[in-house]
């Protein structure tokens, strides 16, 4: 098959997408299962205004229907999310909060204020230019499934220090 180790190999089509879509947590875990199979280290640019609920307070709420099965999926794939706020420059808003969340969880980075495309771009290539890739062997009982968080800290304070939140293990992992 001429589409193996690419997502439109793994991607659903036409009204499929759409159904498996409805929401943007949605799509995006739809993307990392789709990705999941892609060895190594994804990368993905979130073009957004954000997401989210808001509180009465005018603050992001998650949804906690789909963040945590989100970030899960983001990260079981191995894919950083670089995200990029839409909204015009100097201008905050709580959803950038949903922006920065997953930028961060997922081991990438957030980019707010921008003015042109080419500033973060330039900053996500070189970002993911050059890195060291750690991996240790985790242990965990048969037949166990869940979520491992993570937490990675360099000995040497001039690293600079990249992570994902954690891992999916078990039969819930794709």
């Amino acid at each position: 098959d001429d589409d193996v180790g690419s997502l439109a190999g793994t991607l659903p089509t036409g009204k499929a997408l759409r159904k498996a879509t409805p929401t943007i947590y949605e799509a995006l875990q739809t993307l990392a299962k789709a990705a999941a199979p892609i060895q190594g280290r994804k990368n993905l640019v979130l073009f957004s205004i954000g997401f989210g609920d808001v509180n009465s307070l005018g603050q992001y709420v998650r949804d906690t229907r789909y963040h945590r099965p989100t970030m899960e999926a983001l990260n079981a794939a191995n894919v950083a999310v670089y995200s990029v706020d839409l909204a015009d420059a100097g201008t905050r808003h709580p959803f950038s909060d949903a922006l920065s969340e997953i930028a961060l969880a997922t081991g990438g980075r957030f980019f707010q204020n921008v003015v042109n495309f080419a500033t973060p771009l330039d900053q996500v290539s070189k970002t993911t230019n050059g890195y060291y890739l750690l991996s240790y062997r985790a242990e965990h009982p048969a037949g166990a499934e869940g979520f491992q968080e993570v937490e990675v800290e360099a000995r040497n304070p001039e690293f600079r220090v990249t992570a994902r939140s954690g891992y999916r293990y078990g039969d819930a992992a794709p």
